[in-house]
């Protein structure tokens, strides 16, 4: 029998390997793009010295006169330019050019990887929260008061080691699903104002919240 594949693990090698996908293809274009500047900085001091050296010859051919060199520099500049250092210039900056438009799309596609196994991982993650959550309900101890609101619970409740009221859960999962502690602090805060209870008597009830279950429960990824 083929064993089953560790899906958690799976998740989490697809999207950290399309993260580091993503950063390597980075640094590739980063390190082009300063190989591309190096060598337009090479090409135009090469360029310049071509052109020195044309001035040079021209000075020792008898040209003194500044406008005359500079005229013919001019004339000559289509030749000058236009050899084989800048034909060998231009393909490698095309190929270059190549280069760096595939690291972006590897780049586009690392990234992509990794924002699809993520949200996986975390729906995976989050369902198998939910399964550990409801286990350990089944194994827990008798409770005489609502794990999740602090409430009496009822004789019958306790006796089939029900652990939340009917109003906090409906046997299967909880009513209020998002609810979070601010909120269920607020919940009670505001009916308990509405039933006339005191201040004190709220703080009292209050204090049993950060105790309960649902609240204190925490499951690490």
């Amino acid at each position: 029998m083929i064993p089953n594949l560790p899906t958690d693990s799976l998740y989490k090698f697809m999207c950290f390997s399309g993260l580091v996908l993503c950063v390597l293809t980075l640094l590739a274009d980063y390190n082009l793009h300063r190989e591309e500047h190096e060598l337009e900085k090479n090409y135009v001091k090469e360029r310049i010295d071509i052109v020195n050296s044309h001035t040079e010859k021209l000075l020792k051919t008898g040209f003194t006169d500044l406008d005359s060199i500079t005229r013919s520099i001019i004339s000559n500049s289509h030749h000058l330019l236009q050899d084989n250092l800048t034909t060998h210039h231009e393909k490698t900056l095309l190929h270059l050019s190549q280069k760096r438009t595939n690291y972006k799309i590897l780049m586009w596609i690392g990234f992509t990887i990794f924002i699809f196994y993520l949200y996986i991982w975390y729906k995976f993650q989050k369902i198998q929260d939910d399964i550990l959550f409801t286990e350990s309900i089944k194994s827990q101890r008798q409770y005489s008061i609502c794990q999740s609101c602090g409430t009496e619970l009822s004789y019958n409740e306790i006796t089939n080691n029900i652990i939340f009221c009917r109003h906090c859960h409906d046997g299967i999962s909880f009513t209020s699903p998002n609810l979070t502690y601010n909120d269920m602090v607020n919940k009670i805060t505001n009916l308990m104002k509405e039933r006339g209870f005191t201040e004190k008597e709220i703080k009292w009830q209050l204090s049993k919240l950060p105790d309960l279950y649902r609240w204190k429960r925490t499951f690490k990824w």
